[in-house]
């Protein structure tokens, strides 16, 4: 993750790496961490229980097997689908998913 250190600055782009070549997936934030093995899936989530998805923004990792997303602190998706402002103090999780089927 790169940007400030500061909130009222809304400058942070998540950078994804040594992804596998191609698969899509988007990235998905929670204020919690935990450890879960989704259904139909080789990896696991280590963030939740309650996620808020950026699935409007599905990107592909490409021969390269990496992404990037800018992100807007003033509307993070919750996991009710609506968005909300990241406060001073916050602490999010920020995780990459996409659907490993290898």
């Amino acid at each position: 993750m790169r940007g400030s250190q500061l909130t009222v600055d809304n400058v942070v782009t998540l950078h994804t790496t040594q992804l596998p070549a191609n698969p899509f997936g988007y990235y998905v934030v929670s204020s919690t961490e935990m450890f879960v093995q989704p259904p139909l899936s080789n990896g696991f989530l280590c963030v939740g229980p309650s996620v808020g998805r950026y699935n409007t923004q599905v990107q592909n990792s490409g021969a390269t097997g990496w992404v990037q997303m800018a992100v807007d602190l003033s509307a993070v998706p919750t996991p009710s689908g609506s968005t909300a402002p990241v406060q001073s103090g916050d602490f999010l999780r920020f995780q990459y998913w996409y659907r490993d089927c290898g």
